[in-house]
C-alpha cells in the first residue's frame, strides 16, 4: 500500500462474525454442559485467598490502583526457562507455580484460586483474525502438604493442562453456574491474576515507517486485590505487580516483589526444596527480625526481687511505702514486719521451693505477706477470697501448700484441705519472732499463678526468681517509675499484672497506695480514688479503663500515666486515654514469660488494635509461620517468646510443660 499496489494478503477462510456465530450455537449444544459439569466439578467450595492487607476491605471498593515493576535478570529468566523445560512444563507453568508457593507463605492457605487470561486461539482458522477471543480461566494451585516445588509444578501442569482442555466455556457462564457469594468488596471466584505475556514479537520492516511497541499505558484502575502480569523480553522477563491501593501499601507490594525474587532464585538453584524451606527473606532482612528487632540485652544482677526491694529500702527507710485506707507502712516498718513473717514461716518449716497459699483481700497484710513469703525463701500461691471454692479447692489441692496465710473471717470460708493455717490478724507474737530474710536464690520459685482454665484444667505457672528481678528492672527503664511517683494499685493478686504494683515502687523509690476491692469493682468509686489521690500511674485493663470512662470520666490531660494491658487495646478506647492521661502505654504478654513481654507508648491515634511494641529487656518475640520459620513482615502468624522472662514450667505437669516450652529455634547457643 505505501509504494501504490495492492496488499498481498490471502483471503480469510472466515470472519469474526462466523466464529461469534460458531460460538453462539456451541453455547445451545451438549459441548457446554459437558464443560459446565467440568469446571462446576473442578471449581466447587472456591475460597478467598485473604492476602494479609494493610488496611481493612471496604464493603464497597473503589479500584484505585498501584503498580511497582519487576525485572529479572536474563541468566535467571534463563534458568527458570530450562526448569520449565526438565520438568516437561511450561515456562507459565513454572511460574505460577512460584506464585502459588509465594501466596502459600503470605496467607498461610493452601488452595488458592488465581484467575489467568488465555488467548482463546484454539482453531487454525482463527489465527489471522482480528477480534476478542481472551477467555479467563481459574485455576486452583494447590499447595498442601507441603510439596516440593517440583512437585508443585507437576500439580500446576496437570491443572494447567486439564484447564486448556476445557478452555472455552466462556467466563460468565461460569460465574452463572456456580453462583458464588457475591460482595461489593472483591470479584467473584478469584481475587488475584497472573499474566504472562509470551507471544513472540513479529518482525516488520516497511520502507518510510518505524514501528515500535507501545508502552503499558496506566489507567490507574485495579480489578483484582493483586495482579501479576510477566512479559518474556529478550533481556530476561519483566513486568509489574499490581494491587489495590486501599487495600496494600505500595511499600508492602515492593517488599513481596522482593520475597518473590528470592524465591525464584531459590527454585533455579534448589527446585527438590519443599515449600516451607524455600528463603523468601534476604540475609539482611532475616538479621533484622531475629536480631535487630530482638537486640533486648540488658545486665540483670543476680539478686532475688525482694533482696532489691530491701536494698532500695536501706536508703530511705524512713520515708512512706505503702498506705491502704487509714492504714500506712514506711520502708522499715515494711520490711521489719514482712521479716518477723519469714521467721515464723521458718519456724513452720518453709524454705526454698515451699509453696504458701496467700488467701488474703487487698490489705497491707497482702503485700506483709508475700514479701514474708520471700524473705523466708518460699514462693507464694495467691488464693483470691473472691473465687469459688470449687477453684480454690482444686488450686489448694492441686498445688500441695504447706502453709496457709490468711485473716481470721476468711479461714473459715476455704474449702477442706490439710495444710497448716496462719491468721495474720490474731498472730499478735508476729512482734516478737526473729527476723530472717534470706534462704532462697534467683533460681528458686518466687510464685505460681493459676491460669484460667478456660481452655482446659487451670495450669499453675511457675516463676522463678530471676524473671521475676529481670522483669521489674525493665519495667523501671521503661515505661519507668521515679521516686516522686505515686501508683494506685487497683489489680488482684491472682492476676499476674499485680506484681508491677505491689513491687515496682518500692524499686524506684515511689509511693504505693493499695485500693479496696470493692472500690476497684464499682466505676463511680474507683473514679472518685483517682481524683482523690494524687496518683501519678495507674495500671488496669482495658476493662476498667472502660469503667471509669462510663463512670464520666472527663477530658483533659492530667498527670496520670496510664498503662493498659491484659486485654486488647482497640483504637476508639486508646484516643479518649490518651484525652484524660499524660501518657498511654500498651502492655503485652503471658504468664508464662513473667507479666509483660512487650511495651509500646502510644503517642498517636490508631484505627484498629493498637501496636503491641518492643520486647522488654531480655526478651524475644517472634512471630512464627506454620512451619516454624519467621513469618514474613506483615504476614500472620503465632507469637513465640524466648528469653530470660521465661516461667520454669507448669506445676506437676512435665508432658505439658514439655509440649509449651520448646528449644529456641533461632539461639546461637
Amino acid at each position: 500500500l505505501t509504494a501504490g499496489g495492492q496488499a498481498p494478503l490471502p483471503e480469510l477462510p472466515i470472519q469474526y462474525a462466523d466464529y461469534a456465530t460458531w460460538q453462539r450455537s456451541w453455547l445451545d449444544g451438549p459441548a457446554l454442559a459437558a464443560d459446565l459439569a467440568h469446571w462446576t466439578a473442578r471449581l466447587g467450595s472456591l475460597p478467598i485467598v485473604e492476602l494479609p492487607l494493610d488496611r481493612p476491605r471496604p464493603a464497597v471498593e473503589t479500584f484505585r490502583g498501584e503498580r511497582r515493576p519487576l525485572a529479572l535478570p536474563p541468566e535467571l529468566s534463563a534458568r527458570l526457562a530450562g526448569l520449565a523445560r526438565g520438568r516437561g512444563a511450561t515456562l507459565f507453568m513454572t511460574l505460577l507455580a512460584a506464585l502459588g508457593a509465594l501466596l502459600s507463605r503470605l496467607t498461610g492457605q493452601k488452595d488458592l484460586p488465581v484467575g489467568t487470561p488465555i488467548a482463546g486461539r484454539t482453531h487454525p482458522e482463527v489465527e489471522g483474525l482480528i477480534g476478542l477471543f481472551v477467555n479467563t480461566l481459574v485455576l486452583r494451585v494447590d499447595a498442601s502438604g507441603d510439596p516440593s516445588f517440583t512437585a508443585l509444578i507437576e500439580r500446576v501442569r496437570e491443572t494447567a493442562l486439564d484447564a486448556y482442555a476445557h478452555q472455552e466455556l466462556p467466563f460468565e457462564k461460569l460465574v452463572e453456574a456456580l453462583q458464588p457469594q457475591r460482595s461489593l468488596g472483591h470479584s467473584p471466584l478469584f481475587q488475584l491474576l497472573f499474566i504472562l505475556q509470551n507471544a513472540p514479537a513479529a518482525a516488520v520492516e516497511i520502507p518510510d515507517l518505524a514501528f515500535r511497541p507501545l508502552d503499558d499505558v496506566y489507567h490507574g484502575v485495579a480489578r483484582f486485590d493483586l495482579t501479576l502480569s510477566m512479559t518474556e523480553t529478550g533481556n530476561g522477563l519483566v513486568g509489574y505487580l499490581e494491587l489495590k491501593a486501599e487495600l496494600i501499601d505500595g511499600a508492602t507490594a515492593g517488599r513481596w516483589l522482593g520475597h518473590f525474587s528470592h524465591l525464584l532464585a531459590a527454585v533455579a538453584d534448589t527446585p527438590e526444596r519443599r515449600l516451607s524451606e524455600l528463603p523468601l527473606l534476604s540475609a539482611s532482612q532475616r538479621s533484622q527480625i531475629l536480631v535487630a528487632w530482638n537486640d533486648t540485652a540488658a545486665e540483670v544482677p543476680m539478686a532475688c526481687a525482694h533482696q532489691l526491694i530491701a536494698a532500695r529500702a536501706a536508703h530511705s527507710s524512713e520515708n512512706l511505702a505503702v498506705v491502704f485506707e487509714e492504714e500506712s507502712l514506711t520502708r522499715a516498718e515494711l520490711e521489719e514486719r514482712a521479716a518477723r513473717l519469714a521467721g515464723r514461716l521458718r519456724s513452720l518449716g518453709v524454705g526454698p521451693e515451699s509453696l504458701v497459699g496467700v488467701a488474703l483481700e487487698r490489705s497491707l497484710d497482702l503485700l506483709v505477706a508475700t514479701l514474708g513469703v520471700w524473705k523466708a525463701g518460699g514462693a507464694y500461691l495467691p488464693l483470691d477470697p473472691s473465687y469459688p471454692a470449687e477453684r480454690i479447692g482444686f488450686m489448694l489441692a492441686d498445688s500441695g501448700v504447706r502453709v496457709v496465710l490468711t485473716h481470721e473471717r476468711l479461714a473459715a470460708t476455704l474449702p477442706e484441705h490439710g495444710a497448716r493455717v496462719l491468721c495474720l490478724d490474731r498472730e499478735a507474737d508476729l512482734a516478737t519472732e526473729p527476723l530472717h530474710d534470706g534462704g532462697a536464690g534467683p533460681d528458686n520459685l518466687a510464685y505460681v499463678i493459676y491460669t484460667s482454665g478456660s481452655t482446659g484444667t487451670p495450669k499453675g505457672v511457675q516463676i522463678p526468681h530471676r524473671a521475676l528481678a529481670n522483669f521489674l528492672l525493665s519495667m523501671l527503664r521503661q515505661p519507668g517509675l521515679a521516686a516522686d511517683d505515686s501508683l494506685l494499685a487497683v489489680t488482684s493478686l491472682s492476676f499476674d499484672i499485680a506484681a508491677l504494683e505491689l513491687y515496682l515502687p518500692f524499686l524506684a523509690g515511689a509511693r504505693l497506695e493499695i485500693v479496696p476491692g470493692e472500690t476497684v469493682r464499682d466505676g463511680r468509686r474507683l473514679l472518685e480514688r483517682v481524683r482523690a489521690s494524687g496518683a501519678t500511674v495507674m495500671q488496669a485493663t482495658p476493662s476498667t479503663w472502660r469503667l471509669l470512662l462510663e463512670a464520666g470520666w472527663e477530658e483533659g490531660r492530667g498527670p496520670l500515666r496510664i498503662l493498659s494491658g491484659g486485654e486488647a487495646l482497640v483504637g476508639d478506647l486508646a484516643a479518649s486515654l490518651r484525652r484524660r492521661g499524660s501518657e498511654l502505654w500498651n502492655l503485652y504478654g503471658p504468664t508464662e514469660t513473667t507479666v509483660w513481654s512487650a511495651v509500646h507508648r502510644v503517642d498517636r491515634d490508631h484505627a484498629g488494635s493498637v501496636p503491641l511494641g518492643r520486647p522488654v529487656d531480655g526478651t524475644q518475640i517472634y512471630v512464627v509461620d506454620g512451619t516454624m520459620q519467621p513469618a514474613l513482615p506483615g504476614v500472620t502468624g503465632e507469637v513465640w517468646i524466648g528469653g530470660s522472662g521465661l516461667a520454669r514450667g507448669y506445676l506437676g505437669r512435665p508432658e505439658l510443660t514439655a509440649e509449651r516450652f520448646v528449644p529456641h529455634p533461632f539461639s546461637s547457643r
